[in-house]
């Protein structure tokens, strides 16, 4: 693995454990308007994309306003069910921020919902810099939100270091040039070119090489 100069957070699955309010979600509202919505279009086309596209993707034979309703039903089941952090995440952050590593939340949720959510665990002051979907003309597998947040964070995309649990955020960091690690249990990531593959942020470590530049310690690599 690479130095890195700066780490960007995905949020959904990453920062917060929300994958599984978003499958039953998403599950209860296909199986109302007759979409069966299995774990493979789960992870090709729900997980790291906006609602929005979730809609014009896997309910585009409908009317707006039926979409549009079907966007409010499955935000209000998500909002349901509790997003805990991740495990370790906030004790990496404290890490990271007594070294002054410059960090980037990168989600694909709206900015009010990331306002809510951080502002829940305490974290609304911890990222230098926040894109969410609203800060960008194309969402991930794009890559214009990882290179936006680099930009943010005055650093070089390949000098990035990012965390993501889905395939269209990994799809979206590798193609900005930065290097990614996957979050959770899909070996995909690996193959889509995640450098490695965590079920959390347990026992992660940071180790300062010099310059401002930094790697990565752990025990599964």
């Amino acid at each position: 693995m690479k130095h890195f100069s700066a780490i960007c957070f995905d949020m959904d699955g990453v920062l917060i454990q929300s994958r599984e309010a978003t499958e039953k979600a998403w599950m209860a509202v296909g199986h109302e308007y007759g979409v069966n919505i299995d774990i493979t279009m789960m992870n090709s086309y729900i997980h790291g994309r906006p609602g929005f596209e979730v809609i014009s993707t896997l309910f585009k034979h409908l009317s707006p306003p039926e979409q549009h309703l079907i966007q409010e039903k499955a935000s209000r089941i998500e909002a349901m069910y509790p997003a805990p952090l991740t495990w370790g995440v906030r004790e990496f952050i404290k890490c990271l921020k007594s070294q002054s590593i410059p960090l980037a939340l990168v989600t694909s949720s709206d900015a009010e919902r990331v306002g809510i959510l951080l502002r829940a665990h305490g974290m609304e002051s911890v990222f230098d810099a926040i894109v969410s979907r609203d800060d960008t003309p194309t969402n991930k597998p794009e890559p214009e939100c990882y290179l936006a947040a680099a930009r943010y964070l005055n650093t070089a995309p390949e000098k990035c270091l990012v965390f993501e649990d889905s395939r269209s955020g990994m799809l979206a960091a590798i193609r900005s040039g930065a290097q990614g690690i996957g979050i959770g249990s899909d070996q995909e990531l690996i193959q889509m070119g995640a450098k490695a593959l965590l079920q959390d942020f347990h026992g992660l470590e940071i180790i300062s090489i010099q310059n401002h530049s930094y790697i990565l310690k752990s025990e599964n690599f």
